[in-house]
């Protein structure tokens, strides 16, 4: 039981957010149409980026890609 208690707390810990990260990217594109593109990336590594197009029946198609 405390080796479970201290394996979550370790997550917990590794799971708080970087409060001194810094917004290094932040592009956006909407053309109201159903098309979009956005870009997003901060000073810890986090980074994605998505285009999106507008699909058959009311769907979307996304693609795009996040480390």
């Amino acid at each position: 039981m405390k080796l479970t208690l201290f394996v979550c707390l370790v997550a917990l810990a590794a799971a708080a957010p970087d409060r001194d990260a810094q917004t290094l990217t932040d592009e956006r594109s909407d053309q109201g149409d159903g098309n979009f593109r956005y870009e997003f990336e901060t000073s810890n590594g986090i980074y994605t980026q998505k285009t999106g197009t507008p699909g058959s029946e009311g769907q979307s198609n996304y693609q795009g890609s996040f480390r």
